[in-house]
């Protein structure tokens, strides 16, 4: 836990002993818009991995994922490889349906004469990708053998570049020596990728593994419960009216796995669904101001950071005047590296950390 987090909470808790009834809210931001599920059904997943088949562990890393997501506003899918085949079409996830989808994941127990076509099934994936908007994550259940056609690391080479919005994440199943170094090797073609290991996730809690593949948590605090005020009779004197502050709305708006390359202040193609919903939102805000924050993780000189994020700041306002919003009501702010959301120390967290974020007023 960051040190900005446990203050957070300290005090959260210390405004608790002094009788305030805010109450903390967990909310669950998902980290891509689609979550499609490859698993490997070949004869090599048809063998035993201790007392098990391989297969029957594919469909228990499944069930435990399943049961320990929280609801989630994205779209779910299943499919299967060697043979590909669509078990459930991506669509809004519901647990049960979800329950449903991996039972009818196919063990097929004939071994010999089964062959592993990994790449040449990853090509089939394309047109389920054209479907869906949006960033997608693929998690990809797979002992890593694959036995004919073509190599599976050109063709997810190939997707990265026909989808930038698209990541990898694998789960090896009782992999061997060379199925896991290849494993490794197609973790490492993109930054956002990531590698583990199926009898991992069998035990014990998931959280840690569901936070870097699914989503995002957020705690915010509710205001505090209204009690009812006793009843107090009228003074003969009326007092005056009171007057009270004006309050200003604020409303704030993240960017949630819509972030800038390393050293980059260029607005994506994936970034575009996300910045168009944003300018809806804008134009229906009509006379409030908007705040425009740049930051940055911590690599780099602390200065070069500071004008880093004022650019990506300034290449977000761009594309929201050229879609339509008055620039009079914009301004930009670049805060460099000096306000991390995330744990600069790690890869994800710096890839999270750098974010643009807007503020209406």
């Amino acid at each position: 836990m960051s040190k900005k987090n446990y203050l957070y909470l300290l005090g959260l808790i210390f405004s608790l002993f002094l009788g305030y009834s805010a109450q903390a809210k967990i909310i669950y931001l998902p980290k891509a818009d689609n979550f499609i599920f490859l698993t490997d059904v070949s004869g090599s997943m048809a063998m035993h991995a201790g007392k098990n088949l391989k297969i029957d562990l594919a469909k228990d890393v499944l069930s435990k994922i399943n049961q320990q997501l929280p609801p989630l506003q994205a779209n779910f899918g299943l499919l299967t490889i060697a043979p590909f085949q669509d078990i459930l079409t991506p669509c809004p996830y519901d647990k049960i349906k979800f329950k449903q989808a991996i039972k009818e994941v196919p063990i097929i127990k004939q071994i010999f004469g089964r062959y592993t076509p990994l790449g040449e099934d990853l090509k089939k994936l394309q047109p389920v990708l054209d479907k869906v908007q949006g960033s997608t994550r693929v998690i990809v259940l797979t002992d890593g053998g694959y036995n004919m056609g073509v190599s599976p690391k050109p063709i997810i080479e190939k997707i990265y570049q026909k989808y930038p919005n698209v990541c990898f994440h694998f789960i090896a199943i009782a992999s061997n020596k060379k199925q896991l170094a290849l494993l490794r090797e197609l973790a490492q073609i993109k930054e956002c990728s990531t590698l583990v290991q199926g009898k991992d996730l069998t035990e014990g809690d998931l959280t840690t593994y569901l936070e870097k593949v699914f989503y995002t948590k957020e705690i915010k605090t509710e205001p505090p419960t209204s009690q009812p005020k006793p009843e107090v009779k009228q003074p003969t004197t009326q007092p005056k009216p009171e007057v009270k502050p004006e309050v200003k709305e604020e409303v704030v708006i993240s960017f949630h796995d819509i972030l800038f390359d390393f050293d980059s202040a260029k607005i994506k193609p994936a970034m575009s669904p996300i910045l168009d919903e944003i300018v809806s939102i804008l134009k229906e805000h009509p006379n409030k101001k908007i705040i425009v924050a740049g930051y940055t993780d911590s690599t780099g000189p602390a200065s070069y950071n500071l004008k880093l994020s004022k650019r990506r700041a300034e290449s977000v306002a761009k594309y929201l005047v050229d879609h339509g919003i008055n620039a009079e009501r914009i301004k930009t702010i670049g805060y460099g590296e000096s306000h991390p959301k995330y744990d600069n120390s790690t890869k994800q967290g710096r890839r999270l950390n750098r974010r643009v974020e807007i503020k209406l007023q």
